[in-house]
């Protein structure tokens, strides 16, 4: 690329990040796009995969995840499309999409499963099945196979989830703010099989661990604490 093109194109990505830091999203897509068309379309271009995760991740900070997943989409895409298999940034891109698919409406479970069992074999390979990566991503995987309402999804959820507790358990120790976020994900499964006692305890322990270790005002206490007053009504 010449250097005119090279400072042209630089010039576009300051500007998209300008409009980006404005939240002027689609301006700055815009603008990044326009950036793009001036790099070679067979080698990877990092800015325009920054800035597709920027938007994307943005977006899901705010709640606006429906809008969050196109951009997150085509970040996967063109690093898949560039990079060669096994690469940290496509796996990334595969937990990212996976996290917001997770939040959108049923029909996008069982994509958002499917990445995160890619994400698990990823880290298993690199890590081993003890790895907190690993640990994280069936967290993850958990979280949306509970959400399907599938008997057999539901008790792999539950596998999963007892798993996870047990190994952070024995690590992190009972108080810790990763272990409780299980305990809490134990409870919601347990509670959607009925098993309601269990819950209240799980969300009972959860919140009091929480309330210590993270302070009453966290977001997670007070999600925990919402689930423990929902259940003893």
């Amino acid at each position: 690329m010449s250097n005119t093109r090279a400072n042209f194109q630089s010039r576009l990505n300051d500007q998209g990040l300008s409009l980006f830091r404005h939240n002027l999203f689609p301006a700055a897509y815009r603008i990044w796009r326009l950036a793009h068309t001036l790099h070679a379309t067979t080698t990877f271009d990092s800015d325009w995969c920054r800035a597709l995760d920027l938007l994307g991740l943005q977006l899901n900070c705010l709640d606006r995840n429906a809008q969050a997943e196109p951009y997150l989409r085509a970040a996967l895409a063109e690093k898949e499309r560039t990079l060669p298999p096994g690469n940290s940034m496509i796996n990334a891109s595969v937990m990212n999409l996976a996290r917001v698919l997770g939040t959108l409406p049923v029909g996008k479970y069982e994509e958002a499963e499917a990445l995160w069992r890619r994400a698990v074999g990823y880290w298993i390979e690199r890590e081993g099945v003890s790895g907190e990566n690993v640990m994280q991503s069936w967290v993850e995987l958990a979280a949306v196979l509970y959400k399907q309402d599938r008997e057999e999804k539901v008790k792999e959820a539950e596998r999963l989830a007892r798993r996870v507790l047990g190994h952070r358990e024995r690590i992190l120790g009972g108080r810790h703010y990763q272990t409780l976020e299980c305990v809490w994900l134990v409870g919601s499964i347990v509670e959607k099989k009925g098993s309601y006692e269990e819950a209240l305890g799980c969300y009972e322990r959860a919140y009091e661990g929480a309330s210590q270790v993270l302070g009453e005002g966290h977001a997670d206490t007070q999600d925990y604490l919402c689930d423990l007053l929902r259940l003893r009504e």
